[in-house]
Order: C-alpha cells, then sequence, then structure tokens
C-alpha cells in the first residue's frame, strides 16, 4: 500500500481510473470531500479488488510506451496518437487500459 500513498508513483492508465472512481464513489456514498474520499482510498485500510489483468496490462504498457509501436505520423508531421481498451470476452469486464502513446508520467 505504500506505493499508492506516494505521490510520485506512476500507475497504469487503468489504475488511475479505478482510483479515480473510487474516489468519486466514497464521496457520493459517504457524502464527503474528495480530500477525504482520497485519505480513505489511500490509507483508510480498504481491500480493493477489480478485474485488472496484470500480465495483459503489463504487454499493453510495453507496447504503448515504445513509440516505435507506432512510427506513423500526420501530413503535418506529427505522430498519430492511439489508445486501447481490452475487455475479457467471456465477461465483458475491462482488464487493461492505455490512453495513449509514450511513456506515462
Amino acid at each position: 500500500m505504500e506505493a499508492l500513498e506516494d505521490k510520485a508513483t506512476v500507475f497504469s492508465y487503468y489504475v488511475d481510473q479505478l482510483i479515480n472512481e473510487l474516489i468519486g464513489d466514497l464521496m457520493e456514498e459517504k457524502g464527503i470531500s474528495k480530500a477525504a474520499a482520497a485519505k480513505l482510498v489511500y490509507a483508510g485500510g480498504y481491500q480493493i479488488y477489480c478485474n485488472l489483468d496484470t500480465d495483459i496490462q503489463d504487454i499493453v504498457d510495453d507496447v504503448y510506451e515504445n513509440t516505435n509501436n507506432l512510427p506513423y505520423q500526420s501530413a503535418g508531421g506529427q505522430q498519430l496518437q492511439s489508445a486501447i481498451t481490452i475487455l475479457d470476452p467471456q465477461t465483458g469486464y475491462v482488464v487493461a487500459v492505455s490512453g495513449g502513446m509514450g511513456e506515462k508520467t
């Protein structure tokens, strides 16, 4: 849990979205501020379960961090962008996500 408390940690797009949804859900359910909800997420002792498949997420991260995997450029010379959401075909659950090409900072 220490890594989640470290503000310098760069999470995957999946984990970022999961944290945002958890904070929003806690704000709504408990009627608390965003800061209070974030404190509960990071230090409230919750066990959080999700559908993330770490093997698939690692593959997605490896592919999307390397901009050579999408070497195409627009007519103006800018690198084209891509994003991906991977679903488990049996359940429909989201198991991996990337929000764009290049190293996530």
